[in-house]
């Protein structure tokens, strides 16, 4: 997805279980070491629905591809939207 400030990717479950949502990363710091990976955990979303925000830092930018990668443990009962303010 498109990275940059003002943009972020927002999670929403209603899954009975948590999901591991993990930023790729694919930056260069300065001593020429890769971003680390950034983990997050969207909660229990089955009583009410669990929310996350996570802001796309230019850190993680592909310098291939100019956009940010992200995973996650599972899809059931998982929606994401990325949004620019």
């Amino acid at each position: 997805m498109e990275i940059g400030e003002r943009i972020w990717v927002e999670y929403r479950s209603t899954h009975s279980a948590t999901t591991t949502v993990t930023v790729l990363g694919k930056g260069v710091l300065d001593n020429g070491d890769t971003v680390p990976n950034k983990v997050y955990t969207l909660a229990i979303g089955n009583v009410t629905m669990s929310e996350l925000r996570i802001p796309l830092y230019r850190s993680y930018q592909d310098s291939v591809t100019g956009l940010a990668t992200i995973t996650t443990s599972q899809q059931t009962a998982v929606t994401m939207a990325v949004v620019r303010r």
